[in-house]
């Protein structure tokens, strides 16, 4: 039995693909618990499995000895590798991993300014995104990327990578290699309150751009200043005069 865990489109897109290559009755869908069955910006997982009748479960309702494979992509769970005795269990992570496990990972490359970001199947073990790499999709960061614009990144290159390499997966084919503790980093859930996000006035413009590119998802939030969303932010040659947050002009 494979087993498909995750949300949105590419949870969608990994159900149909597996669907034509082995069949709806060799798979289990298990959707995040917030997924209300109803598609929105992105398409519904639980959604897409009750219209291709895959049957659904719960991770604490699923027969985890009878799972042969276990595929995470944007599942809301930790897996514990120990529950499931005869299982392969790959995880989908949105990050150039070792950078970046955990959380938010549509944010702090845009934080951080890096030009690169990457999609990257790697084995579930008992860390959180800290298992054998066995596949990997390196994609560029433009500057005027927000978080929105980099998960939609993230989405399109793990269809690709998925694609690519999920016939390789199921054979268990692919050579796996372990991660590196150099620029390995890891945020938790608690690294960011969005209730709490205020924008840092005192720094270097780029920096301040940053944090405004960074902290701008539509669907979820937009960065605020002086109670106005802001949605974009222009660095000039003119070096500026005033103290951080003073307000020149309001147009």
């Amino acid at each position: 039995m494979i087993v498909v865990a995750g949300k949105n489109n590419i949870a969608v897109h990994a159900l149909n693909k597996l669907i034509d290559i082995v069949g709806a009755n060799s798979l289990i869908a298990l959707p995040n618990r917030n997924d209300d069955g109803n598609d929105s910006w992105q398409r519904s997982f639980r959604l897409a499995a009750e219209k291709k009748e895959v049957r659904i479960e719960s991770l604490e309702t699923l027969d985890k000895k009878k799972v042969r494979f276990f595929l995470s992509l944007e599942y809301d769970r930790i897996i514990s590798p120990d529950l499931f005795p005869f299982a392969t269990l790959y995880n989908f992570h949105f990050s150039k991993l070792p950078k970046y496990k955990g959380m938010y990972t549509s944010i702090w490359p845009i934080f951080f300014g890096d030009d690169e970001s990457g999609v990257t199947v790697h084995e579930i073990d008992r860390g959180i995104d800290t298992g054998k790499i066995y596949a990997q999709k390196n994609f560029k960061i433009d500057k005027k990327d927000r978080a929105r614009d980099l998960y939609r990144k993230y989405i399109t290159n793990a269809i690709e990578l998925f694609d690519d390499k999920v016939d390789e997966l199921l054979s268990e084919k692919l050579c796996a290699k372990l991660q590196q503790a150099e620029n390995s980093s890891y945020f938790p859930k608690d690294s960011l309150d969005f209730s709490k996000i205020k924008i840092n006035m005192n720094c270097t413009a780029w920096q301040l751009q940053r944090q405004i590119y960074a902290f701008s998802f539509r669907e979820y939030q937009l960065p605020q200043l002086f109670g106005k969303s802001i949605v974009e932010a222009e660095i000039t040659d003119r070096k500026s005069v005033h103290k951080p947050g003073k307000v020149v002009d309001d147009f």
